[in-house]
């Protein structure tokens, strides 16, 4: 049994997301309405009633193309999809969350040899690096599959990664290794505890997934495999709703190019290579509601080049291997109700360096370990932040209003540029509650407390409101320097605006 048509369903549009709340519309204006099924079960090639592989789905011209939901993989070697919409197919029983749509190919232990680079290796011959190898669980789940890249990290989950030769994968289980060995180029694989796996191990079947270019819209899909890049769009208007896009080789989940414009709603970004999400700039713009950045080698989402429009509205960026979000590109950036927690290195940093382009950062209700936003000319960057929790750190022009900061090293530290900061309290910070060490800073209701310095200073021009700032008098700091600039000068010789 396949859906009903198009045609014959009702009900309003559940995408939230303005530019892409007419995008069906926009596909049915463009001759939508030839759909193609894809049962990867039942399905039957030389009928396609349904198809049992996408590529022939794809071949008959669809502009609507239904998944069928099964444990079953619909495996494929790379797409390129225009102007089409890609929907689940689900019937009372199926199993499977989602259709899986996979640029992977399985192996099983039948398609390896024995090496004789040491016991329990196999080899398989490849012409091509895959970036990754994922084992697959008692469930059907990837697992990226490797040398851990710390102690800490099981591995056979996320952060696993390729060793560097053949004495590694010899020295212990678990491991792979693509190159040259006595048997000639190929991967090197020792399985975890020297046992092969019952389901064998997936391996990336091109090198980026799908290609997408013109008007796309995705829903509750799995998208999966690519030895670079999982989803890749140029020249794009799209959108991804209710879908699992995951599991690159060495890049992105997502990889936003020139003039594309995407659009994700409640979907899950992981297990990628290097970030989540990467937009280059040129025209891309990018924006997403209450969707999970996690688990990603790189990090969560991370804007390059010159140009970009990233929007986020109540988004996790967790547990990446890096930040939850980082910016080495200019443009424009909104995060609403965002947190940016537990990740490797921080929640989030704009590292723009020179670039002379204005960037615009403005955050509401949005909570990181600690946020780094500086630029070596501070004039070029214009960050507004209202209601933030976790530490911060500027070298730009800002103001703060309502900042909470618990147990950082140093709760609000300011290098460079015009930095107001508004109705803020920081506790318990290991170094400074307030460090300055250049930049004009303004401070205006709010207080310092337990924290082995209130106030620390090496630099710039600072100015407190009288009667409005809290920072204890064993906060100030003592002539001999433990303030760093400040002596037990009185906080009102400070002061250089009237009292509020």
């Amino acid at each position: 049994m396949v859906p009903a048509p198009i045609s014959e369903q009702s009900g309003p549009h559940t995408h939230q997301i303005a530019e892409v709340v007419g995008l069906s519309d926009a596909l049915a204006a463009a001759g939508a309405g030839v759909e193609a099924y894809v049962d990867p079960d039942t399905g039957d090639d030389a009928t396609g009633t349904p198809y049992k592989t996408v590529a022939a789905a794809l071949a008959s011209g669809p502009k609507v193309l239904w998944l069928r939901c099964s444990s079953t993989p619909i495996c494929h070697a790379g797409l390129s999809i225009s102007n089409i919409e890609i929907r689940a197919w689900k019937e009372p029983g199926d199993a499977g969350i989602r259709p899986k749509l996979w640029a992977l190919t399985n192996h099983q232990s039948g398609d390896f040899s024995a090496s004789s680079a040491g016991a329990g290796i196999y080899f398989l011959s490849l012409a091509v690096d895959p970036n990754a190898v994922w084992e697959l669980d008692a469930n059907g789940g990837l697992l990226r599959f490797g040398e851990a890249w710390s102690a800490e990290n099981d591995p056979r989950k996320p952060f696993a990664r390729a060793s560097v030769d053949l004495a590694d994968v010899r020295a212990e289980a678990g491991r792979w290794f693509f190159g040259n060995g006595p048997e000639g180029q190929g991967l090197y694989l020792r399985p975890a505890n020297d046992v092969f796996p019952a389901l064998g191990f997936e391996l990336p079947s091109a090198n980026t997934g799908v290609e997408a270019t013109g008007l796309v819209s995705l829903f509750g899909l799995e998208i999966c495999g690519g030895r670079d890049t999982v989803l890749q769009a140029s020249y794009c208007l799209g959108l991804d709703q209710d879908c699992y896009i995951g599991h690159s080789g060495s890049a992105d989940a997502l990889d936003l190019m020139v003039q594309a414009r995407w659009h994700s709603l409640r979907s899950q970004f992981s297990d990628a290579g290097d970030d989540a999400i990467n937009t280059n700039g040129n025209g891309a713009a990018y924006s997403a509601l209450h969707c999970l950045y996690t688990l990603n080698v790189g990090d969560g989402v991370a804007p390059h080049g010159v140009g970009n429009d990233v929007r986020l509205t109540s988004c996790t960026m967790c547990e990446n291997g890096k930040y939850g979000f980082v910016s080495i590109g200019t443009g424009y950036f909104y995060l609403q109700g965002c947190t940016m927690v537990r990740n490797f290195v921080s929640g989030m940093r704009f590292q723009l360096g020179d670039h002379t382009e204005q960037t615009t950062v403005e955050m509401l209700n949005c909570e990181a370990n600690k946020a780094k936003i500086r630029a070596n000319d501070p004039t070029t960057v214009s960050v507004k932040a209202t209601n933030f929790r976790g530490g911060m750190e500027l070298q730009a022009n800002a103001t703060v209003f309502g900042f909470w900061s618990s147990g950082n090293q140093r709760g609000f530290r300011v290098y460079g540029g015009t930095v107001e900061l508004r109705d803020f309290k920081i506790t318990d910070s290991g170094f400074a509650g307030v460090e300055q060490a250049g930049g004009d800073l303004t401070l205006i209701g709010g207080a310092v407390l337990r924290g082995a310095n209130g106030f620390v200073k090496s630099g710039g021009t600072t100015t407190i409101h009288p009667n409005s700032v809290n920072i204890p008098d064993a906060g100030i700091g003592a002539p001999q320097g433990r303030h760093l600039g400040l002596d037990a000068t009185p906080l009102a010789a400070l002061v250089s605006l009237p009292q509020i």
